[in-house]
């Protein structure tokens, strides 16, 4: 723990973190019931998309909240669950609990960037991985279709090798049958 101008505060090195990108939501409106002002909208990719908007009541640290996205209830359900689950695992902690709310906000906020940011590291990883494998399997098939190419070729010689010996035995009976007449 680190003691600034009399505030407690909580390193990220202290708190556990999950994988979750929150940041990548499509067109997702998040507001507070009766509370008009609190309403921002923000874009970026997503997989998770239908092509109707959905509106869902979700509770975020006991609040009501409408989320409004073209994103399934299921998968709004799941992002508020996220967040609580991480406001529950923080309020466990004695030094965030000390916290003041505005403080405790900015911690989530931090750990879930965190997690993000851990996420988007762990996605690059497993990317060059994938590519490195591609490349590997590029390599193999290459091998095969130059071992196979080769198999191709060694079986034409065999096939030359066997005319070649049928046509000798063919001769070799024609010279015996030669030599017996005479």
């Amino acid at each position: 723990m680190v003691r600034k101008a009399g505030l407690e505060a909580i390193s990220l090195y202290q708190m556990k973190f999950s994988t979750f990108m929150l940041a990548c939501k499509p067109n997702m409106i998040y507001n507070v019931n009766g509370q008009k002002g609190n309403t921002f909208s923000q874009k970026g990719c997503g997989g998770m998309a239908s092509s109707s908007k959905t509106d869902t009541e979700v509770i975020i640290g006991g609040k009501v909240f409408t989320l409004s996205g073209y994103e399934s209830e299921e998968y709004l359900q799941k992002v508020a669950s996220y967040i609580n689950n991480k406001i529950n695992e923080y309020s466990k902690l004695d030094g965030f609990k000390r916290q003041p709310a505005d403080t405790q906000g900015v911690l989530l906020q931090l750990n879930i960037a965190d997690d993000y940011f851990k996420a988007k590291k762990q996605i690059s990883a497993l990317e060059e991985e994938l590519a490195a494998k591609d490349k590997d399997l590029y390599d193999l098939k290459h091998e095969l279709i130059s071992a196979q190419i080769k198999l191709e070729s060694v079986e034409e010689q065999v096939k030359t090798l066997q005319k070649a010996q049928n046509e000798g035995e063919k001769e070799i009976v024609r010279l015996e049958t030669e030599l017996k007449k005479k």
